[in-house]
C-alpha cells in the first residue's frame, strides 16, 4: 500500500502537529494530577479491546486515568498508538510503565510509576523511537514521576525487592497497605528450588513473535538468512541450505554468508541446547558483523505456515526500505486499527485530540 508523496507529506505534518498538541496537553494534565488533591474516581474493568494492557497483573482500572482520560473509549483510542512500541519489546517493563498511566490500578489514591521505572524504559526505547523519527514525548519526561522511596510502581524485572515505603498517616496509610498488596502481585516470591537455564532467559532464541519486533530486528541487522543448522558445537553454529534475505556488501564476509559459521555471544550459549533439539527445522536468523565474525542476535523457528504475523513480516522484507524512517514509520489509521485490535469498538470516532501516532509500522494488506 503506497501513498502519493504530497499526501504523505501532508499526513506527516498533521501527525506531527497532533502529536505535539496531544503530548503537551497530556503532559500538563499529568503534572497537575500529581500535585492536586485526590479527586472522585470510578473503577471499571479493563476492556478486552485495550490490548496494550492485557494480562498486566490486575483487571480493574481507575478513571480518570493518570493522563486525564475520562472514559474507557478515550483511554483505549489513545493507548492503541503505543501497542507497536510494546510489541517491539525494547524494554521488559514497557507495558508496565505505559499501563500504569493509561490504565492505572484502581486504589483509593492514584499510584504513579517510579522515576526509575520511567528512566529504565526510556533507556531501552528512546533510541528505537528516534530511529523511526519520534522523540521521547514530553508527557513521559521522567522527572515528573516520584522517586523510589515514595509510593510508586517500580520495575517488575528489578533484581531487588520493591522500594521501601515511607511513613504515611491518615488515608495515605491505607493507600500504602493497598500498594503493598499490589506489589506482592507484581513481585512474586523467588523460587527456592533449582532453576533451569534454558528458556526465556536466552533472549536471542526467545524473541517475541510480533510484526514490529521482526521488522525492527531486520532493519537493525547486518545480515538476515533462512537456514538449517548442520552442526551446533562450542559456541559455533554451522549452517546449511541457506537463503539470503538481506545481503551484505560485496566482499569476503559476503562470500562467507553462503555457508556461514555463526559465533554465539557468551550470554546466548544457553540457546545451543534448544537449537540442537530442532536442528532439522528451518530458522530465521539475523545478526551483526563483528570483526570477521558473523554474530547472530535473533533466531526464530521458521513458522510461515502456521503464523500469519510471521508470514506478513517476511513478505514485507522485499519492500522494506530501512534507510528511510518515514517509509517504515508512516502512520495510517487503518494500520493502527489492525495492530491495535479495536474490533470490539463499535464505530470508533477519531478526533484531532484522539489521533496520535508516536510509533507505528504499516502492516501489508492481506
Amino acid at each position: 500500500r503506497t501513498m502519493p508523496p504530497p499526501l504523505l507529506s501532508l499526513l506527516s505534518v498533521c501527525v506531527c502537529v497532533s502529536l505535539y498538541v496531544c503530548c503537551e496537553s497530556a503532559s500538563t494534565a499529568l503534572t497537575l494530577a500529581y500535585y492536586r488533591a485526590p479527586q472522585q474516581h470510578t473503577c471499571v474493568d479493563i476492556p478486552r479491546n485495550l490490548s496494550l494492557c492485557h494480562e498486566i497483573g490486575y483487571d480493574k482500572m481507575r478513571l480518570p486515568n493518570l493522563l486525564d482520560h475520562d472514559t474507557v473509549l478515550e483511554a483505549t483510542q489513545q493507548a492503541v498508538s503505543w501497542v507497536p512500541l510494546q510489541n517491539v519489546h525494547c524494554d521488559a517493563d514497557t507495558q508496565l510503565f505505559l499501563c500504569s498511566l493509561f490504565s492505572p490500578v484502581c486504589l483509593d489514591h492514584p499510584i504513579y510509576p517510579c522515576r526509575s521505572l520511567c528512566e529504565k524504559v526510556r533507556r531501552g526505547c528512546e533510541g528505537r523511537m528516534r530511529t523511526y523519527g519520534f522523540p521521547w514525548p514530553e508527557m513521559f519526561h521522567c522527572d515528573k514521576f516520584p522517586v523510589d522511596n515514595d509510593m510508586c510502581i517500580a520495575s517488575r524485572t528489578r533484581t531487588e525487592s520493591p522500594p521501601p515505603l515511607g511513613p504515611a498517616t491518615g488515608s495515605w496509610a491505607d493507600g500504602r497497605q493497598q500498594l503493598q498488596v499490589f506489589n506482592r502481585r507484581l513481585y512474586p516470591p523467588k523460587p527456592t528450588g533449582p532453576t533451569v537455564t534454558i528458556g526465556n532467559s536466552c533472549k536471542m532464541c526467545n524473541h517475541v513473535e510480533t510484526y514490529e519486533n521482526i521488522l525492527d530486528n531486520y532493519c537493525t541487522s547486518d545480515f538476515v538468512i533462512r537456514t538449517r543448522f548442520k552442526r551446533v558445537h562450542k559456541s559455533k553454529l554451522n549452517c546449511k541450505k541457506v537463503k539470503i534475505l538481506k545481503k551484505l556488501k560485496p566482499g569476503i564476509l559476503s562470500r562467507k554468508l553462503r555457508r556461514p559459521v555463526l559465533i554465539l555471544d557468551p550470554p546466548n550459549l544457553c540457546c545451543e541446547e534448544k537449537i540442537k533439539k530442532k536442528n532439522q527445522e528451518n530458522y530465521l536468523v539475523m545478526g551483526h558483523i563483528r570483526g570477521t565474525n558473523l554474530v547472530p542476535s535473533f533466531i526464530m523457528q521458521w513458522i510461515a505456515k502456521s503464523s500469519k504475523i510471521f508470514k506478513q513480516a517476511i513478505r514485507m522484507f522485499k519492500n522494506l526500505n530501512c534507510t528511510d524512517p518515514k517509509f517504515i514509520s508512516r502512520s495510517v489509521i487503518g494500520d493502527m486499527l489492525h495492530l491495535g485490535d479495536l474490533s470490539a469498538v463499535s464505530n470508533p470516532v477519531f478526533t484531532q485530540k484522539d489521533i496520535q501516532f508516536p510509533f507505528s509500522m504499516s502492516v501489508p494488506s492481506n
